[in-house]
Formats: structure tokens, sequence, C-alpha cells
């Protein structure tokens, strides 16, 4: 009998939602039910090296430029588009380049662009977001940080 069963069907759909990454509902579902979790939609209430001790090795040594929140709302793409509008996006502070993970992210590229040019740091932050995804993160797309008087200091908001 050539018939898969329930459980191959199921591990199939499975596999094409992982490829396929979340759907605009999944997103929706997602961030509804964390804004029911208390404290969650305050933002992470350790700073991501704190959570994640091998952000501090990449970064170590670098000597990163400082953008303000105004520069990078200038980058909001296209991807190919003219120079100075390259998709950015802050994250904890610190500013990324997105081209090198269009194409390759598993939620998919309009979720990226659609927050090209913001601080979408609370949106990461309702996905789990392994160490190793993050370490890759910060090697290949970190581009700079937020001048200092910019910056969200997110452990104080969550106690406020």
């Amino acid at each position: 009998n050539a018939e898969p069963t329930e459980e191959q069907i199921r591990q199939l759909q499975d596999e094409l939602r992982r490829l396929e990454g979340p759907s605009e509902e999944d997103i929706q579902a997602f961030k509804a039910a964390a804004s029911k979790v208390p404290g969650a939609a305050d933002g992470p209430k350790l700073s991501e090296e704190a959570r994640f001790p091998k952000l501090q090795e990449v970064s170590a040594g670098k000597d990163l430029p400082f953008f303000t929140r105004a520069e990078v709302a200038k980058h909001k793409g296209p991807v190919g588009g003219p120079a100075g509008t390259e998709p950015f996006m802050i994250l904890h502070n610190r500013v990324y380049d997105l081209r090198p993970l269009i194409g390759n992210h598993p939620g998919g590229d309009e979720i990226l662009l659609s927050r090209a040019g913001t601080d979408a740091t609370q949106d990461f932050e309702v996905f789990e977001h392994s160490e190793k995804a993050r370490v890759q993160r910060d090697r290949d797309m970190l581009v700079g940080q937020l001048v200092p008087a910019e910056c969200t200091d997110w452990a104080a908001q969550a106690v406020a």
C-alpha cells in the first residue's frame, strides 16, 4: 500500500510550513499571543548579550560606526536600489544590513523588508531566534550601532 500514513502527512506539512515560513495569519496570531503574556510586549528583560554570551565574541574588538535613527530610516530598500537606501534594520540598538538575508530568511523577505528602516527589536523577539542565528546575523549583517543618545534601555522599559 503506497498510501502515506497520517504521521507522514503531518511531517510533510510541518516541513512545508518551515520552508514557506510563517503566513501573515501566523504572524498576527503570534503577535496577539505575545501581547497577552505579561511583560512580553515590554521587550526583552535582559540585554541580548546577557542572554546570548557568544554574541560578545563576535563583536569584540569591532569598531562599529554610529547611526542615528533618522539615518537608518532612509534605508528602506529596495534591494539593488540607489546607494544609501540599502535595507537596514535596528535590533537591540545595533544596525544591520538586511541584504545578506534576503532570499534566505525562513520567515520570507516580506517580513524583513516591511520593517526595513525601523527598530524591529520587539517584533524580532516575538519569534524564537536561536543563539546560532543571532551569531550568524552579527557576523554577516552587523554594520553599526545607534548613537548612545538614541539607544533604548530594554531592561529599564521592562521594569517601568
